[in-house]
């Protein structure tokens, strides 16, 4: 509606503007100034008609003119008005209908959160009745059955329900506890890679496998002479060695070792300098690299380390 009255004053507000002024510019006639005698010769009025008719004529006129003017105005300011008014009534209306839309949304809103906290409620109420409905019948049975043989294996069904729970959630600790601070532990070749046969650790080597945190056990075959004389007792990790009986070519060696240290294969990672060695570690399931002692290849060995760990 306030759309139509809109549209209709800004029509209207044009038109009523030209007729205003077709009224201004409208002026009256004055009648002639001058008489014609019948023989054609203009005959002068007396001077003092000629003078005070002029007169007349031009203050009538006047007040004629004024008139009109006056009420095109008044007209004009009116639809001026009427158009302000109908504007700011229309932009009152939008203002209202915009914050009418916005507190829909909201309340919509808040609807929504109420009904999303009373599902939650109910739930849990549920979940409260169920549980309550079976432990009163477990309850009823345990009664109805005490000082029974049945009774007494319900009593112990419980008591082991009980321990299993209390096992479960235990291990289910440990293996968490276990992931996070389980590393795989490096094995290494002593005599011909990580030491010569003087005793001299490869330093290049020993830099490397301090960049890793894992534990590292040094395995070799030597006896107590040669543990000495290869100065394997001033070696800067764990070391074991099984005196050639057997030798690290008999996959029993490796199977003593993890056993010894309370491993399983898939705990380890294993380089070593003899193919026979790899080959024997690598049957019992032990992730083997070959490393060559003449090519001293760092850099393939940081990538298998890398690879594995």
């Amino acid at each position: 509606m306030i759309k139509i009255i809109f549209i209709f004053l800004l029509i209207a507000l044009p038109v009523f503007a030209q007729d205003g002024l077709r009224e201004d510019i409208s002026v009256p006639t004055e009648s002639a100034t001058r008489a014609v005698s019948p023989a054609g010769s203009v005959t002068p009025r007396p001077t003092i008609a000629a003078t005070s008719a002029p007169a007349l004529a031009t203050s009538e006129p006047t007040s004629k003119e004024s008139a009109p003017s006056s009420n095109s105005d008044v007209l004009g300011i009116a639809v001026f008005a009427a158009a302000v008014l109908a504007l700011g009534g229309y932009g009152a209306y939008k203002l209202k209908t915009k914050k009418s839309e916005k507190n829909d949304g909201q309340r919509c809103f808040n609807l929504k959160r109420m009904m999303e906290d009373k599902l939650k409620e109910l739930t849990d109420l549920r979940g409260q009745a169920e549980g309550k409905i079976k432990e009163n019948a477990r309850e009823k049975v345990r009664e109805s059955l005490k000082g029974t043989s049945t009774g007494e294996a319900l009593a112990k069904i419980e008591r082991v329900e009980k321990e299993y729970a209390r096992i479960k959630k235990l291990y289910e600790k440990c293996i968490i506890e276990f992931s996070q601070k389980k590393k795989k532990t490096i094995l290494v070749d002593v005599v011909y890679t990580f030491v010569d046969t003087r005793g001299n650790i490869f330093k290049e080597m020993r830099e490397l496998l301090e960049k890793y945190p894992n534990r590292k056990i040094l395995l070799t075959g030597a006896d107590d002479r040669q543990f000495k004389e290869w100065g394997l007792d001033k070696m800067p990790y764990e070391i074991w060695t099984l005196k050639h009986n057997p030798e690290k070519t008999d996959p029993e060696y490796y199977k003593k070792m993890l056993t010894h240290f309370e491993l399983i294969a898939n705990d380890v990672i294993y380089f070593e300098h003899s193919p026979e060695a790899v080959a024997s570690a690598k049957s019992i399931g032990i992730k083997t690299y070959y490393y060559d002692s003449k090519k001293k290849d760092l850099t393939a060995l940081k990538n298998f380390l890398d690879e594995n760990l």
